[in-house]
């Protein structure tokens, strides 16, 4: 649609997104429009896809302002990088398509969460780690009559990312 011989149409879509990015409520989710309109012609740069870009990928989403979107040129020259790299055997997605479920699939390593038996009273890195993870915080359920409650993240830490135990002992609850 974008990519090929004719400098016009690149021109017009250039034109085009740059002046739908200076419209109030319009960012990064012009990408995903895109995406939603034609898959495999454009990408879409939502968080995950960006994280997995940078990350997995190895290339750089150009932003504008702060965390603003990429402006059109630097988006299709990203467009053109993953075109040109989708025909590699090796590389790991080769579709737009593709590179969607697989940003929505990557588990960064670095955002592993360190194991509850990894934690020794002794050492000064896991006794920083443990005092950034006991800092309470208060979330508030929305029902009447139900006050907040205070809940612990070393709770959480310790007892897995996914169960999160109240400090004045209710049931665990999945998040």
């Amino acid at each position: 649609m974008v990519h090929g011989d004719q400098p016009d149409t690149r021109d017009t879509f250039i034109e085009a997104y740059d002046a739908a990015t200076q419209v109030w409520g319009v960012a990064w989710n012009l990408s995903t429009g895109l995406y939603w309109s034609h898959p495999w012609e454009f990408l879409t740069l939502d968080s995950q896809s960006r994280h997995y870009i940078n990350k997995r990928l190895g290339l750089n989403v150009a932003i504008s302002g702060q965390q603003g979107p990429c402006d059109a040129r630097s988006y299709l020259k990203l467009l053109d990088d993953l075109r040109s790299r989708f025909g590699e055997d090796s590389y790991p997605v080769h579709s737009f398509p593709d590179l969607s479920l697989a940003s929505w699939m990557y588990k960064d390593p670095s955002d592993e969460p360190v194991q509850a038996s990894a934690v020794d009273e002794g050492n000064t890195e896991n006794k920083q780690l443990k005092a950034r993870h006991t800092k309470p915080f208060r979330l508030q359920l929305r029902s009447f009559r139900t006050p907040s409650k205070t809940f612990s993240r070393m709770d959480a830490f310790l007892k897995g990312p996914r169960l999160i135990f109240c400090s004045t002992g209710c049931e665990p609850r999945r998040t």
